[in-house]
């Protein structure tokens, strides 16, 4: 999956990530943000290979879909403005390695609106382009985000019905992104299989955890 492109990307992200002096304080969120984007490429990779797709200009375009948190800006309430940020950054950066204008076009208008399906520029929403935020989803929704989300919520300390709340809380969650619609069918299996995942494993969960009540009456 290593290409020489690819490579320089990889290493693109990871030094304009520690331009960001939160990153110094918080290192556990350089991590999770260099490591997400690197499943979402892989995840990227999958579809891309199964749609006919250019591999490795989506790879690159997953690896840069976040790059934009290299500014503290983004950090809080400016992430609603990062997609398109992170094209504004990652545009040099892809003239510098000599693709297609096309490509490139492809490249940036998926990143810019992989967010809230926005871009300050003019662009189409091909498949390819939609792809990079239907790849981020379902990273998003993977067992390492549920696990980082319980992990945020304090589950392990929360009471029995604390944890019946939160657990509650993101099975509701996950129930109403069913009706999601993906730009490929590649997208949609891997959506599909993800989501019945983290529902499988919330509704065992919730379940286990009321049957752990005492079994004799107050």
């Amino acid at each position: 999956m290593g290409t020489d492109l690819i490579r320089k990307t990889e290493t693109f992200l990871k030094e304009k990530l520690k331009e960001n002096p939160y990153f110094f304080e918080q290192h556990d969120q350089f991590e999770y943000r260099l490591n997400h984007s690197r499943r979402v490429a892989r995840i990227g990779a999958v579809i891309a290979e199964k749609e006919g797709m250019d591999k490795e200009a989506m790879i690159i375009a997953c690896l840069l879909h976040d790059i934009a948190y290299a500014h503290p800006s983004i950090i809080g309430n400016g992430w609603i403005n990062h997609g398109r940020c992170s094209a504004s950054i990652a545009r040099p950066f892809l003239t510098d390695l000599n693709l297609a204008p096309e490509i490139i076009r492809n490249i940036l208008y998926g990143i810019a609106i992989h967010v809230d399906d926005k871009a300050d520029f003019e662009g189409e929403r091909t498949p390819f382009a939609l792809t990079v935020g239907d790849a981020d989803n379902i990273d998003r929704y993977g067992a390492i985000r549920l696990l980082d989300q319980l992990n945020e919520a304090r589950f392990s300390e929360a009471d029995r019905h604390e944890k019946l709340e939160i657990l509650g809380g993101l099975l509701r969650k996950a129930e109403e992104r069913r009706a999601d619609i993906l730009s490929t069918a590649a997208a949609a299996a891997l959506w599909e299989e993800c989501l019945n995942l983290r529902l499988l494993f919330l509704t065992s969960l919730i379940s286990q955890i009321e049957n752990s009540a005492g079994l004799s009456p107050r």
